[in-house]
């Protein structure tokens, strides 16, 4: 498999598994044993992902039919993944206070849409290109 179909697969099963219509948030956790070997950057790592598996249970909590979905097939070039999705869900759960328009009440019954483009470098990947012969 090329270093960019492995990338591929990377970010596609981060974004299935997290964003997706079910979340596993061991995902969050895989990610954070394969990318940190040092200590010290293990610790931080360990308390951003305590912060991303508190964002997305709160966000779920409050948007509980929450999903999202690549709209084209994912690019890759060398160490970088790009992706285009969308999803959304309603707000039928507890209030909201995550998103840059200010909080939600509780139970708005709001319908929300996002869409959008990004771009990831699955660390730990770099290496391997070093290792590519030629």
């Amino acid at each position: 498999m090329s270093i960019e179909q492995d990338n591929k697969a990377i970010v596609g099963r981060w974004f299935t598994s997290f964003w997706g219509k079910t979340c596993d948030l061991g995902i969050v956790d895989v990610n954070r044993r394969t990318r940190h070997a040092s200590a010290l950057l293990a610790a931080r790592a360990a308390a951003w992902s305590r912060r991303l598996q508190a964002f997305m249970t709160d966000f779920r909590k409050a948007f509980p039919d929450l999903n999202f979905w690549g709209v084209a097939d994912l690019i890759a070039e060398g160490d970088y993944v790009v992706g285009r999705w969308q999803g959304g869900g309603t707000h039928t759960g507890p209030g909201f206070n995550d998103f840059l328009v200010g909080r939600l009440p509780a139970a708005t019954g709001r319908k929300m849409h996002f869409t959008g483009n990004d771009g990831a470098a699955p660390e730990g990947r770099k290496d391997r290109r070093r290792d590519r012969p030629g």
